[in-house]
Parts: C-alpha cells; sequence; structure tokens
C-alpha cells in the first residue's frame, strides 16, 4: 500500500514560494585592502628621512651658535680698548752726522671700556718710520724700534704708558746716509714725516678667567 506524499501539493492550490522575498542579488566587490611592504623595502625608505632629520638638526644646531656668538660679540663679549697719542716729540734730530743721531718721546693713554673685563698688554712694540713723499720712491723707512714690559688695565680705567725710540751711537738700529739725506732735505724744504706703528698682544681676564689673546 502506498503512503501519500505529505509534501506535495493540494489539488487545486498554487505551489508555494519557498522565500518570503526576492533572494538578495549578488554583488561583486572590488577589494582595495593595504599591500604590506616587505620588510627589506621599509628599512630603506626609513634610511633616507633618517638622514634628512639629522641633516635638519645639524643646520638648527648651526644656526643657534651662531646667533649665541653673534649676541656674544655685540652684547656680552668685551669690547677693545682705545689708543690715544697724548704727544710725540723727538729731540737731538741731526740730519748732518753719520749715522743719525734722534731720539723720539711719545705718550699715549690706554682706555679699558670695559665694565666686567681687566685688560691685559701682554706684549707691546712700537716702531717709528720715516714717510717718504717721493713719487718715484713712496715708501716708509724703518728708523727704530721698542718693546714694553706688560701692563695691566684695570676695569674702566686708563693708563699712560711712555714709548721711547732713538739712533745713533747710543740708539738701537743704524740709518742708512741715504735715508739720511732724504730727511735732511725735507727738513730744509720745512717739515719731516714719520709714522707710528704699535704692535699689540692682549688678552681680557674676567671672573672665570681670561679670553683668548687677539692682536
Amino acid at each position: 500500500m502506498m503512503q501519500p506524499d505529505l509534501h506535495a501539493p493540494y489539488p487545486g492550490y498554487a505551489q508555494p514560494n519557498p522565500y518570503a522575498h526576492a533572494p538578495p542579488a549578488h554583488y561583486n566587490y572590488y577589494n582595495q585592502g593595504y599591500v604590506a611592504v616587505p620588510p627589506r623595502e621599509r628599512r630603506r625608505s626609513e634610511v633616507p628621512s633618517a638622514l634628512a632629520s639629522v641633516i635638519v638638526c645639524l643646520f638648527f644646531m648651526i644656526a643657534v651658535l651662531v646667533i649665541i656668538d653673534i649676541v656674544y660679540v655685540l652684547f656680552l663679549g668685551p669690547r677693545y680698548p682705545g689708543f690715544y697719542v697724548d704727544s710725540m716729540s723727538v729731540s737731538n734730530f741731526n740730519t748732518e752726522t753719520n749715522p743719525l743721531v734722534a731720539k723720539w718721546d711719545t705718550k699715549i693713554t690706554v682706555e679699558n671700556p670695559n665694565g666686567r673685563y681687566k685688560l691685559n698688554l701682554d706684549h707691546m712694540a712700537a716702531l717709528m718710520f720715516y714717510d717718504d713723499d717721493d713719487e718715484e720712491n713712496d715708501h716708509d723707512h724703518d728708523l727704530g724700534s721698542t718693546e714694553m714690559k706688560p701692563v695691566e688695565v684695570a676695569t674702566e680705567n686708563k693708563t699712560n704708558i711712555q714709548l721711547v725710540i732713538s739712533t745713533g751711537e747710543h740708539g738701537q738700529r743704524w740709518v742708512p746716509s741715504w735715508i739720511v739725506r732724504k730727511m735732511d732735505e725735507d727738513r730744509r724744504k720745512g717739515s719731516v714725516k714719520f709714522e707710528l706703528i704699535f704692535t699689540v698682544k692682549m688678552t681680557w681676564e674676567s671672573v672665570g678667567g681670561s679670553l683668548p689673546g687677539r692682536d
């Protein structure tokens, strides 16, 4: 005896739809996910950026040091002293003798304008020259020189220095006869020009110690 099919549609009724709604449409999705970079390529890309950062830091440090140095020189560093010639005279000047006999006596004042730095004149020399105005042979001729002992100038203070340069029998240098004749010619015309040059090596001393010397 055959069993009736319970799932078969009942005669006279339509076949029921197994879905309450229409099945969803199928969409194609494009995967735009992140692609991992291999470790070697990642390290290669990090090297240029690290080098650029180091270069930027170096330039920044150099700029800061330059600014600090400018501020120190303009506002905090010591100022150069002042040298003033108070008087200069020449005695025993005789162009008729050979060798030349002359003595130059110069008095100068050294001023230290710094309020926080003491000035030390470690070495000081003076040189006397004859200024030849001849157009064909326009240059200076060395007549003599002298050196001074170290001098100390207190803060915001002045000191007087006397320099003596001499030539001749008791002098330091013998002057050639042709230079003596040139000076004698200038003297007969009314004036003889001399030029005095100083060379100084000095240091500034502060509470924290001495600063580098300057010539």
